[in-house]
């Protein structure tokens, strides 16, 4: 309901419950009304009502166990998608392109209400454009057509960055992007021949409560390791680099801080590269004007104009 996972799983779900056929039709209602029970626990501490479900909370909620309920109707796109289309409609975020979606589902992990929304615009579009390319890539991938990477603990990340004044959003979603070029770069999902590769981010999202120093914090990925696990890949802090999170001023390694640099202008090549190659052609007028400018330039380099210059200025 969030957003923290992919078409790939609701595709899974779908077919678990039309395996089982009526049993499984019947188990998947008792599931959704055991979840809304489970919901409306949290935070409980007497039976005179539900602390955590109210208007902000249970809203999308709701929606999301509406378009759950066509879970067998509708194809494993249409769900997904369609949950984080209500959820943008409430926060009047526009879905009308791959950026728009993008951001949409950001808003879900982020579990932003209303009054976010103009903060969370600020930051995307803050963002460098090939990051925002990167983390549009990321937010749209399947997992069903294309592989698809699922964080894990990335709603906790991104709400422990926010929480704290030496990350914040923008830092957190630049390191975002570090650690995704570092899994598409490993070929971790073609190495595992699954169309989707969990990612626990556990061990990071602790990291981002706890750093003190900016700099510490967005040279986390390159002293962290991926560790293979039974259900997927695990982001491993370093031990050295965890000890310098209470570190306010800190001087990183040379050769670390080299990689570290050499991804960064890695991704700003690649968004040059795109923006020159989504530039429009010139029209013919376009063309027009460009030759007319290199004529006049011509005549003006001709040998009288070069003369008359000339005795202009003596």
């Amino acid at each position: 309901l969030q957003g923290e996972n992919t078409p790939h799983e609701v595709a899974m779900l779908q077919d678990l419950v039309t395996k089982e056929g009526a049993f499984g039709a019947r188990a998947f209602r008792l599931y959704l009304v055991a979840f809304v029970g489970v919901m409306c626990g949290l935070e409980a501490r007497d039976c005179s009502g539900s602390r955590f479900l109210d208007q902000n909370t249970g809203t999308p909620i709701m929606d999301g166990l509406r378009v759950l309920q066509r879970l067998q109707q509708s194809s494993p796109y249409a769900v997904y998608w369609q949950n984080i289309a209500n959820r943008a409609r409430r926060l009047s975020l526009p879905a009308n392109c791959a950026p728009d979606c993008a951001v949409a589902r950001l808003a879900c992990l982020l579990r932003a209400n209303a009054a976010d929304v103009s903060a969370l615009k600020a930051v995307w579009m803050s963002l460098a454009p090939g990051d925002r390319t990167a983390l549009t890539d990321h937010f749209l991938a399947d997992g069903i057509v294309e592989p698809a990477y699922v964080l894990t603990f990335l709603p906790m990340y991104l709400a422990n960055g926010q929480a704290n004044p030496a990350v914040g959003l923008r830092r957190g979603l630049e390191v975002l992007v570090e650690l995704i070029e570092s899994l598409r770069s490993g070929g971790f999902a073609d190495n595992m021949q699954k169309p989707t590769v969990t990612v626990d981010l556990q061990d990071l999202a602790v990291f981002v409560r706890t750093v003190e120093s900016p700099a510490v914090f967005m040279a986390v990925v390159v002293h962290s390791t991926l560790v293979p696990t039974s259900s997927g890949l695990r982001v491993v802090v370093g031990t050295k680099h965890k000890q310098n999170a209470a570190h306010v001023i800190w001087a990183a390694d040379p050769v670390q801080e080299t990689m570290a640099l050499t991804r960064q202008m890695h991704r700003k090549i690649l968004a040059m590269e795109q923006l020159l190659l989504a530039s429009p052609s010139p029209s013919e007028e376009e063309e027009t004007a460009i030759e007319q400018s290199m004529r006049l330039q011509r005549e003006q380099d001709s040998p009288d104009a070069r003369e008359a210059v000339a005795s202009f200025r003596l």
